[in-house]
């Protein structure tokens, strides 16, 4: 057996973020290729399910984060746009995606359970990045990131059918990952 050469780093293709479709059946992937003419990494979605082959979601060249929606009939997923990930929605009865967010998320789609919503966090504020870093607490960084030089994350909510974000925090802190709570209605108690 031959030995693995560099050149054969731009034959793997390296799968992560396996999201299970609602219904199970299927998967929806991130797969990573990395590409000898452009000198980087290139990722798209595919879809995966038992005894077919997987198949080919969006063309990329950044596409991240597959998030299905509660009903299973849209993925929503980060592409960048000018520079910056945005929030996309896939339908699976075909068609492009549709770009749902101008903000610039900095994580993944949070789908709220009744699939009207999505929760997400986005970095917020303007940075000087010739100003010297001077800082109070251990947030001054973050790995992949560097400096954040003032730079916060907060929570924002997106309408999937209008496209109308809500920020939902502001201060100077770093909000956490969004989650969705369906907020039961409490049990009624006999008083007889």
């Amino acid at each position: 057996m031959p030995r693995l050469s560099l050149s054969d780093l731009y034959h793997l293709a390296i799968p992560a973020d396996p999201r299970l479709h609602p219904g199970g059946g299927a998967t929806a992937y991130v797969i990573t290729i990395a590409d000898r003419e452009s000198d980087e990494n290139r990722s798209e979605l595919r879809l995966a399910a038992p005894g077919v082959e997987p198949r080919r979601l969006t063309g990329g060249p950044r596409d991240s984060s597959p998030r299905w929606s509660p009903d299973g009939g849209s993925p929503a997923f980060l592409r960048p746009v000018e520079g910056r990930p945005q929030l996309h929605l896939l339908p699976m009865d075909g068609g492009e995606p549709r770009v749902l967010t101008a903000a610039g998320p900095g994580g993944p789609a949070v789908w709220s359970p009744d699939g009207t919503r999505i929760a997400y966090g986005a970095p917020c504020g303007d940075p000087d990045r010739n100003a010297p870093v001077v800082t109070d607490s251990l947030e001054y960084k973050a790995g992949g990131v560097g400096l954040l030089r003032g730079l916060t994350t907060h929570l924002f909510v997106v309408d999937v059918a209008t496209g109308e974000t809500r920020r939902l925090t502001t201060g100077d802190f770093h909000a956490g990952e969004p989650s969705w709570s369906a907020w039961p209605a409490p049990p009624t108690r006999d008083t007889s």
